[in-house]
């Protein structure tokens, strides 16, 4: 009696650990909850891994192991008992939704859907590329000089430098008919996150990569999510 007590008490254990764990791997990982996404059935993969292997353990029979006049033979897993029946058809069943879903989608099984996705049109290239004779909307400044104006120019901002930084990760867009490497602020660490999530992200920073000039750029609205 005091045994099977022990093994219950250890089963809520290990399960509220599982769930933990599990809850700590979806909050990292954010698993679609869709059943086309691949992500999903391989959370549920883990899932069912995570849970069932310390079940299993804390609830292998003891007289599973042989004892001869020779040596103990150590405990091997009774492939046709019910839990483990069950605990392989739970592992085997999103494998299969995976390796089965990944063909039937694959461009192999739907050749001609594929084919139907972009309507092809002939165009005349130097139409829609035209030539220019002129470099002065062209730029020639790569993205790690571009991050030294940004940061020389979020220095000289008192207000925003102390609470956030400059993402290094520049994009180049056309503005205006000129082309301009921007990149968002991004908060500075995790509490400085926790004093302004509310206010969000207060402006990015322009860099002009042919005038070589930066200036910061005040949203009129602070974004709440950026990429960082």
């Amino acid at each position: 009696m005091k045994e099977k007590k022990g093994k219950i008490i250890w089963s809520c254990i290990s399960a509220v650990a599982s769930l933990i764990v599990l809850a700590l791997v979806y909050y990292v990982m954010l698993p679609p909850i869709n059943v086309f996404a691949t992500e999903f059935w391989g959370f549920l993969t883990l899932a069912v891994l995570v849970i069932g292997i310390p079940q299993l353990l804390i609830h292998k029979k003891e007289d599973t192991i042989v004892i001869t006049k020779d040596k103990a033979k150590p405990f091997k897993p009774n492939l046709k008992s019910k839990a483990i029946k069950v605990f392989i058809a739970l592992v085997l069943l999103p494998v299969a939704v995976i390796v089965i879903g990944s063909l039937l989608s694959s461009p192999f099984f739907n050749a001609r859907g594929y084919a139907e996705i972009i309507n092809v049109e002939d165009r005349v290239f130097k139409d829609d590329m035209p030539e220019t004779t002129s470099v002065t909307n062209i730029a020639l400044m790569d993205s790690a000089s571009a991050s030294v104006l940004g940061d020389r120019t979020l220095g000289s901002l008192a207000n925003v430098v102390s609470q956030y930084d400059l993402w290094n990760n520049y994009t180049q867009i056309n503005y205006r008919g000129t082309p301009q490497k921007v990149a968002n602020l991004e908060y500075g660490d995790f509490f400085k996150w926790m004093n302004n999530r509310s206010k969000g992200i207060p402006g990015f920073v322009m860099v002009d990569p042919v005038g070589n000039s930066a200036e910061y750029r005040e949203l009129q609205k602070p974004m709440k999510y950026v990429e960082s």
